[in-house]
């Protein structure tokens, strides 16, 4: 389930569903704890 990554310069990468990085990290993480 690896989403396209978009490069964009001063924002840092962000995700084509509008997350960006560190959310989609967040999000994988608490996904991840739940059973």
């Amino acid at each position: 389930m690896n989403a396209p990554i978009k490069e964009i310069s001063g924002k840092g990468r962000v995700y084509v569903d509008g997350c960006t990085a560190l959310e989609t990290e967040l999000i994988l993480k608490t996904k991840s704890q739940t059973p």
